[in-house]
């Protein structure tokens, strides 16, 4: 963690909001390379996210001295400021998965007390889709093999207790099904131990590890069929792929995630 210098700190805070492109994002945080000339060029990242700085009362949209970072001057120029009748102030926050929602509710109460436009949330769901999707492999470290790879002895395991329980299976049993899925995650989360990969479900800021990691590399489970009122069981997990006898369980979970 370095401290910006007043210089950066300059030119960060004279950004517009539509000079904040992904290439100038990738540019100013991201060690990345480009191919040129048949050559590959390295480039290293100019400062780093967490890098601190201290801006005075007034300096930015900020009413009292705050330390802050790069990253949060960034995402303020993006997302806090274009809504600060909603914020009022300089947003200084960690984006936990807690803060974001928080986050939400603030614009949503703004749009709903007519404090912002509907253009300007569409905005911010825009933007804050953008960021999330756009810049994985930039801020987040958590897309290691071991995270993506279904580990060998959680599916070992699975396929032990789905066999042990068939018939339940076969039925539909979600209870069942549950309990198998819990005795897994269990064990994976024991298998993966400290891997970096797991820093993305750990830190709170995105996504579950008994539901998205679950999905990806262990098993989907029960899924409930709404036609039928009964539930469906898929042993795969996305990562192994889609069996044909499992088309219609996994249009089902699209439905179930709409509703």
């Amino acid at each position: 963690m370095a401290v910006l210098s007043e210089e950066v700190k300059k030119e960060l805070l004279a950004l517009k909001r539509e000079d904040i492109t992904a290439d100038y994002i990738r540019d100013l945080f991201a060690d990345h390379a480009e191919v040129k000339d048949g050559k590959i060029i390295e480039h290293k990242s100019r400062v780093n996210p967490y890098d601190t700085v201290t801006l005075k009362a007034g300096e930015y949209i900020n009413k009292t001295t705050i330390k802050t970072t790069a990253g949060r001057i960034i995402y303020n120029k993006l997302q806090i400021e274009p809504l600060l009748e909603a914020f009022g102030d300089f947003y200084n926050e960690t984006l936990t998965d807690g803060q974001v929602k928080k986050e939400d509710k603030i614009v949503a109460d703004a749009l709903l007390n007519d404090k912002i436009t509907s253009d300007q949330y569409i905005q911010y769901l825009n933007t804050q889709q953008w960021l999330g999707l756009t810049f994985t492999s930039i801020f987040c470290s958590s897309i290691t093999p071991n995270i993506i790879r279904p580990n060998k002895k959680v599916i070992e395991l699975r396929d032990k207790l789905y066999e042990e329980n068939k018939d339940a299976i076969a039925a539909g049993n979600a209870v069942v099904a549950t309990q198998i899925e819990k005795k897994c995650v269990e064990l994976a989360e024991k298998e993966l131990g400290n891997d970096i990969g797991t820093l993305l479900y750990k830190s709170g800021s995105r996504g579950s590890f008994g539901n998205n990691y679950k999905n990806i590399s262990i098993t989907v489970g029960p899924v409930f069929n709404s036609g039928t009122g009964n539930f469906e069981i898929m042993k795969n997990n996305f990562m192994e792929g889609i069996r044909k006898e499992d088309m219609a369980i996994s249009a089902n979970t699209v439905i179930g995630g709409v509703n």
